[in-house]
């Protein structure tokens, strides 16, 4: 039909990704540890729902999807001596996070009741929590029952050190801005219900669109491939 009408879904989603984490130095109490450039996968799970209009053909589609994943950096850094010592680990990221695509949607040519299409488009992701996991673990052997670690100056001087590789890690592990542009495309399949309801199952790829002066993430780089399963029925028709 050549007519215009509106289109609602709801959808479940899994998606594999990956983190790249740009390569960094660590400096304390005359110690320095360089980290690699480092690519952090994660599998995610999320849901949502979006609204499109079109003509059976091509739609213009948005919508809101949240999505949860979850990164391990494994960087670790120790003070002191062997006696005295510190560890410092970054055990996670955590990210939760509201995308708003806007794409097209094309749809060839119908085989019985079963579609195929293809989507381009953008997405507008914002992080709406970030979180920072990390593990300060103190191992103070000369350290006589009852002693506060902070009146023995050499201990004191530790715990400050400790502290400033922690900032360091969960300064390098935030994302200096709460929003990423990415570019989306990819393809799908639906098969249509007696009551005019679509079934669909789809994959997109998005890729974030580096080096954007109001979207700078300290040179990390975020990479989706999403698996989403759904519903859609039309409002108007």
């Amino acid at each position: 039909s050549a007519k215009s009408f509106i289109q609602f879904g709801m959808m479940a989603q899994l998606d594999y990704n990956q983190l790249k984490m740009p390569g960094d130095h660590i400096n304390a109490a005359g110690n320095q540890v360089t980290y690699p450039l480092q690519g952090l996968t994660s599998a995610g799970y999320g849901g949502g729902f979006n609204l499109a209009i079109g003509n059976n053909v091509l739609f213009l589609e948005t919508g809101m999807i949240y999505s949860s994943k979850s990164f391990n950096p494994g960087r670790s850094f120790t003070l002191g001596e062997s006696i005295d010592q510190s560890n410092v680990e970054f055990e996670a990221m955590r990210m939760q996070m509201i995308s708003v695509p806007l794409q097209l949607r094309y749809h060839f040519e119908r085989q019985g009741r079963l579609k195929a299409y293809a989507i381009a488009g953008f997405g507008l992701h914002f992080i709406a929590q970030s979180d920072i996991d990390l593990d300060v673990d103190y191992n103070f052997g000369s350290l006589v029952d009852g002693e506060d670690p902070s009146e023995v100056p050499e201990l004191a001087r530790t715990i400050r050190q400790t502290q400033i590789v922690s900032d360091g890690f969960k300064k390098k592990g935030s994302f200096s801005s709460h929003s990423l542009i990415s570019a989306n495309l990819g393809a799908g399949l639906e098969y249509a219900m007696p009551d005019q309801k679509m079934i669909f199952l789809q994959t997109t790829y998005q890729y974030q669109i580096p080096n954007l002066r109001f979207s700078n993430h300290n040179g990390k780089h975020l990479l989706t491939v999403s698996l989403q399963a759904g519903v859609r029925t039309p409002l108007g028709a």
